[in-house]
């Protein structure tokens, strides 16, 4: 009854006014004629990134290359990523009063976002990330300085927001959280069935979220992600496998692709089925560089992961790819698109975004990865329509 009771809720904030389907939509709140709007509760962060120019990093000696200042941190990258894709959101964050902060702030005024939901501190320092890549673009080192998130983004501020959590058509909320105002946001949420999409940050901050997983319409872990977090379950919430049923593969990429993502999938396969089974109703599962994965289990107990394989990219960095993934899913939705499809809006964003050195790139817009996104589903006739292949994973 809870699983129906949530599709319900799922069914009238993302697909208002049609009937329950697995075809989620984001659409008008039953609420308000306006169009509801999503909720980013997360952390605004300024990201200090160093990339060597002609030399590879070598410990103990500095190595020449170049530093830049780039705004971040993974709940502010979401929300600046929707509003460029035209799905304007409310990002309730906290900054310090200091350079870091008004850096941020100002930013986000021009964008001409509502900043009302971002607290600022006297004499706090603003979250601040210290990142190192290596000259393929991938994170080499990092050291992470947002105990401002945790320590000042308090129970007592998300509630003052109550009305526009409950109005939304879906609340994201990233693991900086401390893990007592994630479980609130859950239940403000929750009261209004409103769906909750969980972005668990890192494998460290990813367990954060394990008491409230039952409250979770989405999480969008990477494989290291996925699996802390299946490892933090306790027994009792996912040892009731009435609905066990058997789990398939379906994919619009080539013979090549097909057989890597089963093997990440069979891999990962009990991971899966172990959040999915503790009340998380789907998993958005990111595989790096092929691409991302949607999994699912129906009222049968059948486990559905559907594979959109990443775009070819000419890689700057990788900093930033999962959150305009995430953004980019989230926006289609926004637009009435189907989740399969979503997700290759989402793979579409993350190909602009590792092809540029910003974590939110200027080109980013709704037309550019729609035209990206056209030519990935054309794959679906090209490769032989594959989406009607299953390819079995678990047989129960």
């Amino acid at each position: 009854m809870a699983h129906v009771r949530r599709l319900n809720g799922i069914a009238r904030h993302l697909e208002c006014p049609s009937a329950i389907s697995f075809q989620l939509k984001v659409g008008e709140s039953t609420c308000s004629s306006r169009k509801a709007r999503p909720v980013v509760i997360g952390g605004m962060v300024l990201d200090i990134q160093a990339t060597p120019v002609r030399h590879d990093i070598q410990p103990g000696t500095t190595t020449p290359g170049e530093v830049c200042y780039v705004r971040g941190g993974v709940g502010r990258n979401i929300a600046e990523c929707m509003a460029k894709l035209g799905t304007e959101p409310f990002l309730i964050s906290v900054v310090g009063d200091d350079f870091a902060g008004n850096l941020l702030i100002d930013h986000w005024r021009s964008l001409g976002l509502p900043v009302n939901g971002i607290r600022v501190c006297v004499g706090i320092s603003t979250p601040v990330i210290s990142a190192v890549f290596d000259r393929t673009g991938e994170l080499a080192a990092a050291v992470a300085d947002t105990r401002a998130v945790e320590d000042y983004l308090t129970e007592e501020w998300i509630v003052k927001f109550t009305g526009e959590i409950q109005r939304a058509s879906v609340l994201l909320v990233d693991a900086n959280l401390d893990p007592l105002v994630i479980k609130l946001a859950c239940e403000v949420a929750s009261d209004a069935d409103v769906p909750v999409w969980f972005e668990p940050v890192s494998v460290a901050k990813s367990v954060r979220a394990t008491g409230c997983l039952s409250s979770m319409s989405y999480i969008s872990p990477n494989e290291a992600e996925l699996v802390a977090m299946a490892n933090a379950l306790h027994p009792t919430q996912f040892s009731s496998e009435k609905r066990r049923g058997s789990m398939y593969v379906v994919t619009i990429g080539d013979e090549m692709s097909r057989n890597n993502v089963y093997t990440v999938i069979y891999k990962l396969k009990d991971c899966i089925r172990k959040l999915l089974h503790a009340g998380v109703m789907y998993i958005i599962l990111t595989v790096g560089s092929l691409g991302a994965v949607w999994c699912s289990m129906d009222l049968a107990g059948e486990i559905s992961c559907l594979h959109i394989p990443a775009l070819q990219a000419s890689v700057v960095k990788l900093s930033g790819a999962g959150d305009s993934l995430v953004a980019g899913t989230l926006a289609a939705l926004s637009n009435n698109i189907t989740t399969f499809r979503a997700l290759a809006y989402g793979v579409a964003a993350a190909k602009l975004t590792v092809e540029s050195d910003m974590n939110v790139p200027q080109t980013l817009s709704w037309t550019a990865i729609s035209d990206h996104t056209e030519g990935l589903l054309l794959l679906e006739t090209k490769n032989g329509s594959h989406l009607g292949e299953r390819l079995l994973v678990e047989q129960c």
